[in-house]
């Protein structure tokens, strides 16, 4: 049971009349999250720490959704996550004609783009909830949808937030991959680290048309912000980093339980938790982190947030433009030192709130109405 502190308010959902289809689900294809509740949980390992991570949206979603005929429904989904649709384009039929369907109605067909891609769904009566989005090139009809967690204070601190205590130097986190990205010109990569470490360099560089930081291609790029990141902070003082650095990639999905309680020790053990983009313009650990209570270094690389409209997002992170990357660790410095003890304190449980109460499966769909 979670403390009181800990507890979700209780909300007062407007339940939502939802429309879809088996018939337009391509075989071979496993329908979306927001329908378990109705066509049952997919197959997923048990020991897999992320086969756990719906189950209390489960619990809750007849309190939120009411299944519907076409006829009595506010809001059509489609059943399957788009990003199936590159590798099922025979699909192309079904989605097409669910899309006339509902557009017959003045329906709005909703899409679930879980993906690390920005490219646009065309279809004229969607509304399109992706995890990945360009804040510059972002459509009308686009919305921004939490990378889903499992519960980490619920798995691994038996529902109590370890708050930590403030310390004179803050504490910098980061488990994962950090080998630097091999290209052909590693003297530019390791130069160009060398260089964004030093604000005036930067400064200097950026009047010759250098970029530091930048790359074309999208997983790269997310891969220098992080090596960037990680660079900086190692050459920073009057903070301490507590990093575990891993030369093999591990989708999260796939961590074993031993990899994935290295991972949540690290989290725990720190005050702050690094948090950049991957090949996707979004980060998995920055939801992760506030699951667990803990205070994310957010890099800002022209990026979205869920629910902007309502949540102050930089009431709860240390905000880094990827501008001022530069000067990353002068940021998380000045931002402890602001924080008295009680706030640091209080920062973590409102951290673990706001998940609860917005990001989580059951909280993100708790307030899914407010889209319409």
């Amino acid at each position: 049971m979670r403390n009181t502190y800990e507890k979700r308010e209780e909300v007062v959902a407007k339940q939502l009349h939802i429309y879809s289809d088996r018939c337009y689900l391509p075989e071979g294809i496993q329908h979306i999250a927001m329908l378990y509740p109705f066509w049952g949980k997919s197959d997923e390992v048990s020991l897999n720490p992320m086969s756990r991570r719906y189950n209390t949206y489960i619990d809750v979603a007849s309190d939120l959704f009411k299944l519907t005929q076409l006829e009595n429904a506010q809001i059509a989904l489609l059943p399957f996550d788009w990003s199936k649709f590159t590798t099922h384009p025979e699909s192309l039929k079904i989605v097409q004609q669910m899309s006339q369907e509902t557009m017959s109605r003045g329906i709005p067909l909703v899409v679930f783009y879980l993906d690390d891609a920005t490219t646009s769904v065309e279809l004229d009566n969607a509304l399109v909830f992706r995890t990945s989005i360009n804040r510059s090139t972002r459509l009308h009809n686009e919305s921004v949808i939490p990378a889903w967690s499992e519960d980490f204070v619920e798995n691994y601190c038996q529902g109590k937030i370890p708050l930590r205590s403030k310390s004179s130097q803050p504490i910098v986190g980061y488990c994962g991959y950090g080998s630097l990205v091999q290209s052909r010109n590693q003297l530019t990569n390791q130069l160009r680290l060398q260089l964004g470490a030093t604000p005036k360099a930067a400064d200097i560089v950026s009047k010759f048309g250098i970029e530091l930081v930048k790359h074309d291609l999208p997983w790269l790029y997310g891969s220098r912000i992080r090596e960037q990141a990680l660079f900086i902070l190692s050459k920073s003082r009057g903070l301490q980093c507590n990093f575990r650095i891993h030369d093999v990639l591990h989708h999260t999905e796939k961590l074993t339980l031993p990899q994935r309680e290295q991972f949540v020790d690290n989290m725990l053990n720190s005050d702050y938790i690094l948090c950049t983009r991957g090949g996707g313009n979004f980060s998995y650990r920055f939801y992760e982190t506030l699951s667990c209570g803990r205070i994310p270094v957010f890099i800002n690389t022209d990026c979205e947030l869920p629910f902007e409209q309502y949540i102050d997002w930089k009431r709860y992170c240390i905000w880094v433009e990827e501008a001022d990357l530069p000067y990353l660790g002068d940021r998380i410095r000045e931002f402890h030192a602001r924080l008295t003890p009680q706030q640091f304190q209080d920062l973590q449980i409102e951290c673990r709130k706001l998940w609860l109460e917005w990001l989580s499966p059951e909280g993100f769909f708790a307030n899914f109405h407010r889209y319409f």
